[in-house]
């Protein structure tokens, strides 16, 4: 039985851990657990990953340095847990800029970059092509209107009724005394 590292302290590598005769059958020739956590220590290594400008999960910023002098810096909430896994799981990231979220999703299923840290909707089809961890974040379908404007008190007794019916109020009113009076 051989197990392939693809992160390890001497690089990429596959090792023999276990071998199995019918007279011994499992025998263990390493160390190794048979199952090893494989990417719960990447040794340094340096994964590409694919990522684009999208406020505000991920975006550049131009500040100015105590010199003087412009830094551009990148930050944004995918960025910053991107930062804080790397920092947590030993590697170092090196981004791989895209212009469509399309192109991400291609380059990730390919296996030309190592992983997407984008926001992405856990959608059926997208099950077929990629594996999720757990979601961090939430996004509801929805639709939005602006918000009604307050009317002044006064005005409520005049919006539920429709011009027409005003109009036929006032006549009501003119014409009622004006056929009373001349009875």
């Amino acid at each position: 039985m051989h197990l392939h590292l693809p992160y390890s302290p001497s690089g990429a590598q596959s090792l023999r851990i276990a071998s199995w005769t019918p007279r011994q059958g499992l025998t263990l020739t390493s160390h190794l657990p048979l199952f090893p956590d494989k990417y719960n220590n990447f040794y340094g290594a340096t994964i590409d990953v694919a990522a684009t400008s999208y406020k505000p999960l991920w975006f550049s910023v131009e500040e100015t340095g105590s010199d003087g002098t412009s830094v551009r810096t990148v930050t944004g909430m995918d960025y910053l847990l991107l930062q804080t896994i790397a920092k947590a799981l030993n590697f170092t990231f090196n981004v791989v800029p895209i212009t469509y979220w399309s192109e991400a999703l291609d380059l990730t299923s390919e296996r030309k970059v190592f992983m997407t840290p984008v926001y992405h909707a856990v959608l059926y089809h997208r099950l077929e092509r990629f594996e999720y961890t757990l979601g961090y974040t939430y996004a509801f379908i929805s639709f939005s209107m602006a918000k009604p404007k307050l009317t002044p008190n006064w005005l409520s007794l005049y919006y539920p009724l429709a011009d027409e019916v005003w109009a036929s109020t006032l006549a009501a009113l003119l014409l009622v005394p004006a056929v009373l009076s001349g009875v």
